[in-house]
């Protein structure tokens, strides 16, 4: 049930932290002379290696939906909609902010994988520009705002964790893809000289997977 909003005195330095409800949020998103974010930073600097946790999510859509339809998808979650200073009648760009479950405490490489998880398969309308947790967003003293007061609370760590599992088993991929070699008479020579001894002895594990040759004695 809390955001934070952060003050700058220059572009990505001396920033303040400032605690809120979704309700006075508004109070801090209507300045043109103000940026916002959803993090908390040590040392008041808003970048990615000073990015500690979040107790919301900020999503922005520039233009990918109309924001009555934002508004029906997200209205059973707890939070608002706010136009940024281009929103216009022809085209819609506004940000939807969430309370989340649980106080983010993943890395900042975890967090921008978990948005971009979210991007590719729960709203790709999103712009996909902001998915780092170092985004800083302007104020708009002219902002309009939607109210959603659904009962639920928007799960951010189930994203973070399916990405990280994600992680997990690409890097797995990755250690255990072996270059293929040439399907001639080197074949056997080539494993011999590229795999240690426990990689062989966990392959012969699974000898009734290989074919009949002469060679196979070999391995």
């Amino acid at each position: 049930d809390k955001i934070r909003s952060l003050h700058p005195k220059t572009w990505k330095f001396g920033y303040k932290t400032k605690e809120c409800d979704m309700w006075n949020i508004r109070h801090l998103i209507k300045s043109d002379y103000r940026c916002y974010s959803a993090g908390y930073f040590t040392d008041g600097k808003a970048t990615n290696e000073a990015w500690q946790f979040q107790d919301c999510i900020i999503f922005d859509i520039d233009g990918g939906m109309p924001i009555t339809d934002a508004y029906r998808m997200f209205s059973c979650y707890d939070g608002l909609i706010a136009t940024t200073k281009s929103h216009s009648e022809e085209s819609h760009r506004y940000r939807v902010i969430l309370s989340i479950k649980e106080r983010t405490t993943c890395t900042a490489t975890e967090y921008t994988e978990a948005m971009r998880l979210i991007m590719d398969t729960a709203y790709p309308f999103l712009d996909k520009q902001c998915k780092d947790p170092a985004r800083i967003y302007f104020g708009n003293s002219n902002a309009e705002f939607m109210t959603l007061d659904g009962n639920l609370i928007f799960d951010l760590n189930i994203w973070i964790d399916k990405a990280k599992k994600i992680a997990v088993a690409n890097k797995w991929q990755h250690d255990h893809k072996e270059i293929q070699p040439a399907n001639d008479g080197t074949k056997a020579d080539w494993y011999r000289n590229n795999w240690k001894s426990d990689k062989m002895l966990d392959v012969l594990k699974h000898s009734d997977k290989f074919g009949q040759g002469s060679r196979n004695g070999t391995l």
